[in-house]
């Protein structure tokens, strides 16, 4: 993002990663504190052991593995075979702002072996933010043949097309005119869910039948998983961007990961929702919500929840993170071996990307990342903070578009 390209959702004028090894969210949790006062230290910790002891079937001594600093993850069933769910939690010695400091610069944050390129979109999107994508040769040898109904990329019908009609793939630059398509098709989609929402996230017409990715995100029933505290942020990721969210940031940013047998272009659209006011312990919500995917993916969602003791910042704060996504192809006898080798993959990944961001949030020594878009290839044990370069929006002001 440019100056100013992040924004800010109050005022009336927003390694490997879960959601890259698989994704939902939940959480918000409902908790009875007994008779008198308890501190916001053990609102935290019965805040976690009610969703993950109570709710996902975590142990005792799980709940101590976590307190003590390192992570605990499993995988949790959803309601189709197409649904795979990750719950994880990590105590973590730093303030809850350190992990969203590092969450802003998201460029820095993600940089890992298995994070081949990424880059932020701008408050208007632009060709200039996806400089950096560049399409992989089997991507490009599966659009020569791609066709509406049988294409190895999830696109929608009207490209799928287009990428038959406008290119001339026996022409010595066909990759660049190829590449160049990709890449207004991902400032197309941002532009079109920023007005329209879920609706602008068109379809995937790869497979027949196609699906509308507006459907599959509403097929993730994350908000029956709320318990209600967060009706506010509910509304917000289903009905964007009718409904506002008040003091919330937001961004938009895309990357190429590796994921299993083909690198995946994704497109996310990242929220932090302080919920400060709470006296459970809750503080911030970081939602990432998966907008498109060239692979895999029809649609995800990622929640992170901090939950800390303003009386006590120095104890750090508990992250809990729940992730759920929809991939086709799950069901039936081959889908649902894939689907138990993925459910069995899924919490070890979740670990190790806890374990990274617990890195990230104790690190001290920041440094400062270009948004160039440049290929992010190693993990450094450094994070920066883009200072002038990330977008801000106000969740809030969208609903006067």
């Amino acid at each position: 993002m440019t100056a100013n390209r992040r924004t800010r959702a109050g005022a009336d004028t927003t390694v490997v990663t879960p959601l890259r090894t698989i994704g939902l969210l939940i959480l918000s949790l409902p908790v009875a504190i007994g008779p008198g006062r308890a501190s916001g230290a053990t609102q935290a910790r019965n805040l976690a052991s009610a969703y993950l002891v109570g709710r996902m079937g975590f142990d005792e001594r799980n709940m101590k593995t976590i307190e003590s600093g390192r992570p605990v993850a499993r995988t949790v069933d959803g309601r189709a075979a197409e649904d795979i769910g990750v719950v994880g939690a990590i105590r973590i010695q730093a303030p809850p702002t350190a992990l969203l400091a590092r969450l802003r610069d998201i460029v820095a944050f993600e940089k890992s072996p298995s994070v081949l390129q990424i880059g932020l979109f701008g408050a208007t999107p632009s060709l200039n933010d996806v400089k950096g994508l560049t399409l992989d040769a089997d991507d490009l040898s599966a659009l020569q043949s791609c066709t509406p109904g049988a294409c190895d990329l999830q696109l929608p019908d009207s490209v799928i097309k287009r990428f038959q009609s406008e290119v001339n793939w026996r022409a010595p630059k066909s990759a660049e005119t190829a590449t160049a398509m990709m890449r207004q098709h991902l400032v197309d989609l941002v532009t079109a869910y920023r007005s329209s929402g879920n609706d602008g996230l068109g379809r995937y017409d790869d497979d027949r039948p196609g699906v509308h990715v507006a459907e599959e995100f509403r097929l993730l029933g994350f908000a029956y998983d709320l318990p209600a505290p967060l009706p506010a942020l509910a509304s917000y990721l289903t009905d964007y961007p009718r409904a506002p969210l008040r003091g919330a940031e937001e961004f938009f940013y895309w990357s190429k990961v590796e994921f299993g047998l083909k690198p995946t272009i994704r497109v996310n659209h990242l929220t932090i929702y302080p919920t400060s006011d709470r006296r459970d312990g809750l503080r911030y919500v970081a939602a990432t919500k998966q907008l498109y995917a060239s692979h895999y993916f029809s649609t995800a969602l990622e929640l992170r929840f901090l939950l800390s003791d303003p009386a006590r910042p120095d104890d750090g704060f508990i992250l809990l993170l729940v992730t759920k996504s929809r991939i086709r192809g799950l069901s039936g006898l081959v889908g649902g071996t894939i689907r138990l080798v993925v459910k069995g993959r899924a919490a070890r990944s979740m670990e190790r990307h806890l374990e990274h961001t617990k890195k990230r949030a104790e690190g001290i020594v920041p440094r400062i990342v270009e948004n160039s878009g440049e290929s992010a290839r190693s993990i450094s044990p450094e994070f920066s903070t883009i200072r002038g370069t990330t977008p801000y929006r106000s969740a809030s002001s969208k609903s006067s578009r």
